[in-house]
């Protein structure tokens, strides 16, 4: 499991990711739904008690878990806490394609006033949560007098935005009343919003789990009926958003990077080289029977267990050669024989098109130079998009890595543009507003000929040229930003395929910021 906190913008804020690892055994949990945390605490404190051991139950049931430890004491004035809300959400979706969380699947689950925060979020949020958990819940206004500052009603500002919620209280709550949840359900059953509520007879205020692991040794502190609570949310967790996937009738996970010995020998077995390789190394294995337990099973495991006559460094040496094999969608074969297809149908033409000269571009290991529209001078579409589609129809990996550094010359020029600012249009909000203590017009590709650059001045008369320079000019920035946003992500995907961890990271945090700059 990897652990991170992040400081957010405002003081002592913090969000702490506890993000769940990735198994080659369980490739049907790669994509994660998530669960953030706010706890309670009056607006004063956010409760250890309703931080980490929640945390720690959906992370067992498979979730991702997140910890906002939001803004109190004399800095909780509204909406100041919701602030920090909406930014713990938005990293997590910003950051969802690192974390292997499912955007729109990140429930939010709040217990007293981090109950009243998450029921914010949900019904007054800039973004919203795509579903709500409250436990012993703060919704009404009254609740004020039990915090440094008044708050607003959020049974008041439920509407048909707001999402599907489940609410847990207890009857013998006497610091939060019950009346709370039933203001909350009764907006959401007027708004047409689904909501599962329980009303547990017995259990004091701030249960947490209502276990002995959170009570602080207080006997009042837990209630084995109250702590059915949470297998409840789960279940209704399943049913907004569905159960992992278990449609698959293979063993086999086809889904891998690279070949090596720790893939599933009945995927390396798909694939001749693979086999050629294997039985190069261990002609014990020719003409083995492979039944479905052999297959599931990693190559190092059969190597380990079945006691096959090889050692050390020649499984090192194995292990070598099977990454050295392309993996994809076609096998070694299959493209060169697509290879071969391609330079057969340009044979003897003089004139090739476009298109014919990117892919041969892309075959460069064919050809005398590696350059394909050579950064500065390229298309997003030519120096990032079409390499890296190429790569996943024929699954070549000597595209990518004839491709990277034309492609990350090429993204480096955009942002470099994009820092030139134009002053036909400087009165855009985005020249006057900062995220994260950067000018958001830096990542917003505004530039003069920001789009039709690459256009020929040969448009006939001197008017014609005039227009469409006018056109160009003060055209709105949208479509150029999004090739900025593609194309810098594909950039980090390109680095994740090489193998370099430390830029793939950039270019994806780079992508993110640009779209949250546009957002």
């Amino acid at each position: 499991m990897n652990v991170q906190t992040i400081s957010l913008s405002n003081e002592n804020v913090t969000l702490t990711a506890y993000l769940l690892d990735s198994s080659s055994e369980m490739p049907n949990v790669n994509l994660r739904p998530a669960v953030l945390i706010f706890p309670g605490g009056g607006y004063q404190i956010c409760s250890g008690r309703e931080a980490e051991p929640i945390a720690m139950a959906y992370l067992a049931e498979g979730y991702h878990a997140f910890i906002l430890r939001y803004s109190t004491k004399q800095r909780s004035e509204f909406p100041r806490p919701l602030h920090d809300a909406e930014e713990a959400l938005e990293r997590i979706r910003n950051a969802s394609s690192e974390w292997r969380v499912d955007r729109d699947k990140i429930a939010v689950c709040g217990f007293s006033a981090g109950g009243h925060l998450a029921a914010a979020l949900g019904t007054m949020g800039r973004v919203r949560p795509s579903a709500l958990i409250l436990g012993y819940p703060c919704i009404l206004e009254s609740m004020s007098r039990i915090f440094p500052f008044s708050v607003p009603g959020v049974d008041q500002h439920v509407d048909a935005a707001t999402p599907p919620s489940f609410i847990f209280h207890t009857v013998a709550d006497a610091l939060v009343p019950v009346e709370n949840a039933l203001a909350f359900a009764n907006a959401l059953d007027r708004a047409k919003v689904p909501f599962e509520m329980h009303i547990f007879q017995n259990g004091t205020h701030g249960l947490s789990l209502s276990k002995p692991l959170t009570s602080g040794g207080l006997m009042k502190l837990v209630d084995q009926n109250a702590a059915k609570w949470f297998d409840l949310s789960v279940s209704w967790l399943k049913n907004v958003f569905g159960d992992f996937d278990i449609s698959n009738t293979s063993n086999l996970n086809d889904q891998i990077s690279e070949y090596s010995v720790g893939v599933q020998l009945g995927v390396l077995w798909k694939n001749p080289e693979c086999v050629n390789v294997i039985l190069h190394a261990l002609p014990s294995l020719q003409g083995m029977e492979l039944h479905e337990e052999a297959q599931a099973a990693p190559l190092q495991l059969i190597i380990e267990f079945g006691d096959l006559p090889i050692s050390p460094k020649e499984v090192e040496e194995l292990n070598k050669k099977l990454k050295a094999i392309p993996s994809g969608s076609r096998n070694l074969e299959e493209n060169k024989r697509a290879k071969a297809a391609f330079f057969e149908s340009i044979a003897g033409k003089e004139d090739l098109s476009m298109t014919d000269y990117m892919i041969l571009k892309m075959y460069s290991d064919e050809t005398e130079d590696s350059g394909l529209a050579d950064g500065s001078a390229g298309w997003s579409d030519a120096a990032v998009i079409n390499p890296y589609t190429m790569y996943l129809c024929y699954g070549d990996r000597q595209i990518i890595e004839n491709q990277y550094e034309s492609a990350a010359k090429h993204v480096k020029y955009m942002f470099d543009r994009a820092k030139n600012a134009n002053p036909n249009r400087e009165q855009a909000p985005e020249y006057h507003t900062w995220t994260y203590g950067e000018l958001d017009a830096d990542y917003i590709w505004d530039t003069e000929f920001h789009w039709g650059e690459w256009l020929e001045a040969d448009v006939g008369t001197a008017g014609e040229m005039e227009r469409m320079m006018e056109k160009f000019t003060n055209a709105d920035p949208d479509v150029p930003t999004a090739f900025l946003c593609y194309s810098t992500r594909l950039v980090g995907e390109m680095a994740h395929i090489l193998g370099r961890a430390d830029e793939a990271k950039i270019y994806l945090e780079k992508s993110e910021k640009v779209k949250r700059m546009f957002n």
